[in-house]
């Protein structure tokens, strides 16, 4: 598509074509007050959601995508009465309301909103407990706001809510979760028996065996963690797989495992090429919710550098 080629005037004239084939659709004016979004201009992505609302006032979507960008441009609450017009003219469904407030906590997430994003994901996961996405979401949110302590109860929740699931991705998304940060949960034996079930059902995925192997790491288990945390960095990259995984986690991961076992020239190692693939990651521009998972590598990759720069002030 034009966007994720980066051409805005391409997907623009693409857009304003659309609006001469449909000119009595909502639709067009959505999709062209994403693009202005995408590429900064949110005044003019105000202005094109607010032309779809007026064509369908009942547009939820449209309304709170114009509070991402009211919460752009700084009017909070301009912001907050859109998402809450989108959510009171949603289903009453509570399984199609809690996709509203999981997108809406989506799109506060991506401007760095963590309270409003914490807020929206809290009611979406009480609107269907049993989606994996908003509590990983939330507890992500939380441990990037640094509320620790929630982000704790999350996991442990989590590991309740989901502790009979069956579905290789969702215990997966569990037990990384879990894993983000020291000391998340009491049981740290079901974390690793959910990663061992989910690297076991898709084994040739690297950010399973990565999770995998921090779930090691976090157990003191040093040898486990390192076998299984080079598998993570060679199938990471392997050429046209069909899942790339950013060499970021389980290099962080190695380099605290190795600053464990004292062998700091490897930990420096690992550490350095965390931080190329950091300084290199393709963070998304004009992509939809997927700022989740560099904010994922930049906690774990800032918790590998606090524990070596410790090392220097001991």
């Amino acid at each position: 598509s034009y966007l994720a080629l980066g051409d805005y005037h391409a997907a623009i004239r693409y857009c304003d074509q659309w609006l001469l084939d449909e000119t009595e659709s909502s639709k067009p004016y959505s999709y062209r007050g994403f693009v202005h979004f995408r590429f900064g201009h949110h005044d003019q992505a105000i202005e094109d959601y607010g032309r779809a609302i007026e064509i369908s006032p009942r547009n939820a979507d449209a309304r709170a995508h114009r509070g991402q960008a009211y919460l752009a441009v700084g009017l909070q609450e301009k912001a907050h009465a859109e998402f809450a017009e989108s959510l009171r003219i949603s289903s009453a469904d509570p399984a199609e309301r809690s996709k509203v407030s999981l997108a809406i906590g989506h799109l506060c997430g991506e401007l760095s909103q963590w309270d409003a994003a914490q807020s929206h994901l809290s009611i979406a996961g009480q609107l269907d407990p049993d989606n994996v996405e908003p509590w990983r979401l939330l507890a992500l949110v939380q441990l990037a706001a640094g509320n620790d302590e929630a982000y704790r109860l999350t996991s442990a929740k989590m590991l309740t809510l989901f502790a009979n699931e069956q579905d290789s991705g969702v215990i997966h998304a569990v037990a990384q979760t879990c894993l983000l940060a020291p000391d998340a949960v009491h049981d740290l034996a079901q974390v690793i028996t959910m990663a061992e079930r989910a690297a076991t059902i898709t084994p040739r995925d690297a950010m399973y065996q990565a999770t995998l192997g921090a779930a090691y790491y976090r157990s003191g288990r040093l040898d486990e963690a390192f076998a299984r945390l080079q598998e993570a960095d060679r199938l990471g990259r392997e050429p046209d797989r069909l899942r790339r995984c950013s060499p970021i986690f389980a290099c962080s991961f190695l380099a605290m495992l190795e600053t464990r076992r004292g062998r700091y020239g490897d930990a420096d190692a690992w550490h350095e090429q965390a931080c190329d693939a950091l300084a290199t990651m393709n963070l998304p521009k004009h992509g939809c919710f997927d700022w989740d998972q560099p904010i994922m590598m930049q906690l774990v990759y800032q918790e590998a550098s606090d524990m070596r720069a410790s090392l220097t002030t001991d």
